[in-house]
Formats: C-alpha cells, sequence, structure tokens
C-alpha cells in the first residue's frame, strides 16, 4: 500500500495513504492547510479507527464494548473512539440490542441455559442487564419456559433421577421456583 510521508510545518511528521494524502490536499504545498493541526489528526484517526472497527466486526458481529476496547488497545483516543462507534452504529456494522437477541436466540436453541446465565453471558461481552433483559421481554423467553425445557432434554437423554435433574437446573442458574415448576416438586431445596 502506498504511503507519503508528509512533513508539516510544526514539524510533525505524518504517514499517509494515498487516499488520505490526497483527500487532505497534502500535495498542494503552495495553500496551507484550511483547518487546524489537530482537526488534521482528528480526522485522519477518525476514519482510521472506523476502517479499523469495520474489518473487526466484518465477519463476525461484535458489541459496542468489544469495538470500543478493540480501538483502545490499537491506540486510538477517546475522541477517535467515539467517532468510529457512532459512524459503525450508523451504518449498521453496530447493534447491540441485535447483537443480544441473536445471542438468545442461539444460546437458548442449542444449550440449557437460565436468563441468569443470558444475562450474565451479554455483560461479559459489554451489554448491560436492561437492554438483554428487554431482548428477553421480546422474545418472550423465560425461567419457566428455559427450565422445562431443560427437563424435557433431560429425559429425552435418560436422565429420570429427579434430584440430579433439579440440582442440574439450580447448577444452570435456573431460580427454586423455575425449578420447583419445571419439575412439579414445591419442596425443592436448592442447597440438597
Amino acid at each position: 500500500k502506498e504511503t507519503y510521508k508528509v512533513e508539516l510545518s510544526n514539524g510533525a511528521v505524518l504517514d499517509l495513504t494515498a487516499e488520505e494524502f490526497f483527500e487532505n490536499s497534502m500535495y498542494d504545498t503552495d495553500r496551507p492547510l484550511s483547518f487546524s493541526f489537530e482537526d488534521l489528526i482528528y480526522k485522519i484517526y477518525s476514519k482510521r479507527a472506523f476502517y479499523e472497527g469495520v474489518r473487526f466486526v466484518l465477519f463476525s458481529k461484535k458489541t459496542v464494548s468489544q469495538v470500543r476496547k478493540h480501538l483502545s488497545e490499537l491506540g486510538y483516543d477517546e475522541d477517535c473512539i467515539c467517532f468510529a462507534v457512532d459512524y459503525l452504529k450508523e451504518e449498521g456494522y453496530l447493534d447491540d440490542f441485535a447483537y443480544a437477541k441473536k445471542f438468545i436466540k442461539k444460546a437458548t436453541d442449542s444449550r440449557v441455559v437460565s436468563c441468569r446465565m443470558i444475562i450474565c453471558e451479554l455483560k461479559q461481552k459489554g451489554i448491560s442487564e436492561d437492554v438483554v433483559q428487554e431482548c428477553l421481554d421480546d422474545l418472550d423467553i423465560d425461567d419457566y419456559t428455559l427450565a422445562k425445557r431443560a427437563v424435557a432434554k433431560k429425559k429425552s437423554s435418560g436422565v429420570t433421577d429427579d434430584i440430579k435433574i433439579r440440582r442440574f437446573l439450580a447448577g444452570k442458574g435456573f431460580s427454586g421456583d423455575a425449578v420447583r415448576y419445571a419439575t412439579g416438586y414445591d419442596d425443592f431445596d436448592e442447597n440438597n
């Protein structure tokens, strides 16, 4: 990739891509820049942060928090990160609500999970509990339904010991009420 080394009158030296060089009229050395050095730096690095963000989310969806962390680790400052994240949202590359809904659908279709587990996993990815709860409500998913489904799955795989099933559900983060509902027991003690 062709780059240009540009030395500015303030002594700063920039390595610019051909696109950045021509886009900012750096070739016209007789004409002073029509914007400040700080504005030039912000414009260049914000755009670079955006393109880096696009590369990061291109093949697998990411959360806003994951993109922010990635760009921060690459050394971009907060202003450039904010620009990139806002632009990525605007262009449809980032949407925490859509990410959470897809994650929840996949998790509930493929494994035994409780709402508590889903909330915890998505919080680790930087999605707020409010957004996760809104998605769960929107998808009409609750622990009672998930626990019932888990019991059916366990029983279809040959596990018939109710104590094992109840402990399994409790270990997956289901509340005592959800476990009692799913197993038909009103006297389940989570510590048993």
